[in-house]
């Protein structure tokens, strides 16, 4: 970080983008992302906040799955914590290339609470932010208008974590229960 800080400070480079990819937050995230140090994230997140924002800018880019809706407004609890300091981007997307982890294999009313939250947790006070909650709202009508229970997708991610459990030895029953339905 300090040689990065080094050429930008001499006019080496304009500056520096620094990405955090994390989906969503606590032990689902940890799930979502194995070997995930949730704890050891922040301790580097707090101190890059710290550092000039003319040189340094700060994002967070996140996947969208069945697994990660219902956490992300802790994740974004922590980015309007650190937003205090500094602007942090915020980008997402859905899932893609694995369907059965997609949420609109579900049917819509298993996310409606959590968009609610997740849009009244979204901070609106400059340009950059609306523009995110307006791509989030765009987000919420995908799934509004296209979320069908799937039954065989589900069982195909019901193996997926199936699967990952027994290599892992963990357990996605206990983190992600509105999951297990037939």
């Amino acid at each position: 970080v300090n040689k990065i800080k080094d050429y930008a400070q001499s006019g080496n480079i304009g500056r520096f983008d620094l990405t955090c990819s994390i989906d969503c937050w606590g032990k689902e995230a940890e799930y979502v992302r194995s070997g995930l140090d949730l704890e050891l994230l922040e301790e580097y997140f707090e101190y890059a906040v710290t550092q000039g924002e003319d040189w340094l800018w700060l994002n967070v880019n996140q996947t969208m799955t069945c697994m990660t809706i219902k956490t992300m407004p802790e994740l974004i609890d922590k980015i309007n914590k650190y937003s205090f300091y500094r602007h942090i981007g915020h980008y997402f997307q859905f899932v893609d290339g694995f369907d059965y982890q997609h949420p609109q294999i579900f049917d819509y009313s298993m996310w409606e609470n959590d968009f609610k939250i997740i849009l009244q947790k979204m901070q609106n006070n400059n340009n950059r932010r609306q523009e995110a909650i307006t791509r989030m709202i765009g987000h919420q009508k995908m799934l509004q208008n296209n979320c069908k229970q799937d039954d065989k997708k589900i069982i195909k991610l019901h193996k997926f974590l199936n699967e990952l459990d027994l290599r892992r030895k963990t357990d996605w029953r206990s983190l992600f229960p509105y999951l297990d339905i037939e």
